[in-house]
């Protein structure tokens, strides 16, 4: 990267005129930019202090959008300064600042970088309609049992066939159980039928189908994990995209999935039961004290967002989930497919 003699006397003066400072003032798009600054043996803490100070003055522009310091991890010295302006009148009135001619006056001392440091960047575009699509809200519920995952994997077959009825949902399926089947799916006390597809299907460990309305598309989704212990952790996921997820799948999404835990134990119970039945008929003895019940459940949520244009900017999709507790054989509400319909028409009001 080249660099400027730092012995001369008129650094600063050379700096502002340097190529890499000139920008098109008539310009109105945001100005990105970063700086790469390598400090001189020994001077590594000066110059870190300098640049602290440097950020302290530059955040209180009124035409910074961002100005974030780094420190390369391997190499301690190296430092990289990402900086946002509102549009190129805001960066040069940047440059004309008490505080960057300070800065600047500091480097030939302290770094040896020279204004060829600094790089102009330009963002790259991404269409409206693949940022919206890749926006997603999740959220999703665990629960162990001792039961084996095949007789987990039988009693989740026959509640989306519609061969073993369930509390929440009416299913019927239109061809044979796998990938690209779809269902009619029924909400209790619901008119309304919706239509999913599978859209995953991995024999005896995972099951997936999508719904797809108002621009929304829903993705529920089953996995079997085996444990050590002969048992099994299952895993019920609802994913919610579309161009409204992150702005509906907040709301939408816990009014969905509220009755997870009672679904969940309702599928432990038919697995028991399926089980029971199938040892019974081969003359085993089979337990029923106290049935079977989830020994650990927890719910997560995860949103994430690909919106955040800037490094700094907080950036859902990185965000830490949130877990919570979830009382186990509470029944409760599943959203009605009118009741879903009616909240997002008011969002679309909004």
């Amino acid at each position: 990267m080249p660099s400027l003699d730092t012995t001369t006397d008129d650094f600063l003066t050379a700096s502002l005129h340097h190529d890499n400072l000139q920008v098109d003032t008539t310009d109105p798009n945001p100005r990105p930019m970063i700086a790469i600054l390598d400090a001189k043996p020994g001077s590594e803490d000066a110059f870190r202090a300098r640049i602290v100070d440097l950020v302290r003055h530059v955040r209180q522009e009124p035409g910074c959008i961002t100005f974030t310091a780094y420190e390369a991890r391997d190499t301690p010295g190296r430092f990289y300064l990402y900086e946002v302006y509102t549009d190129a009148t805001a960066f040069a009135t940047h440059l004309t600042t008490d505080h960057v001619h300070t800065f600047i006056s500091s480097i030939p001392q302290l770094s040896t970088a020279g204004p060829g440091s600094l790089i102009q960047l330009n963002e790259i575009p991404i269409p409206a309609s693949d940022i919206e699509a890749a926006a997603t809200w999740s959220t999703q519920y665990s629960a162990d049992t001792h039961l084996p995952p095949n007789a987990l994997w039988a009693a989740l077959r026959d509640a989306r066939t519609g061969t073993r009825p369930t509390s929440g949902n009416t299913y019927a399926i239109h061809g044979p159980f796998t990938v690209g089947t779809e269902l009619s799916v029924t909400p209790d006390g619901s008119d309304e039928t919706l239509t999913s597809t599978i859209v995953e299907l991995d024999d005896g460990r995972a099951y997936a189908d999508r719904t797809e309305f108002s621009g929304l598309i829903l993705t529920d989704r089953h996995e079997l994990t085996p444990l050590h212990d002969g048992g099994t952790r299952i895993t019920h996921q609802l994913t919610i995209g579309g161009p409204a997820a992150t702005t509906v799948g907040p709301t939408l999404g816990p009014q969905i999935t509220e009755d997870y835990p009672a679904v969940m134990n309702e599928l432990i119970a038919a697995a028991s039961t399926r089980s029971s039945t199938s040892h019974a008929n081969h003359g085993a003895a089979a337990s029923t004290s106290g049935g079977p019940h989830p020994v650990v459940a927890s719910r997560t949520e995860k949103r994430t967002d690909d919106r955040s244009p800037h490094p700094d900017r907080p950036h859902h999709g990185g965000a830490p989930t949130q877990t919570r507790a979830e009382p186990e054989g509470q029944c409760q509400r599943r959203v009605r497919g009118s009741d879903v319909h009616e909240h997002h028409g008011h969002h679309d009001r909004e």
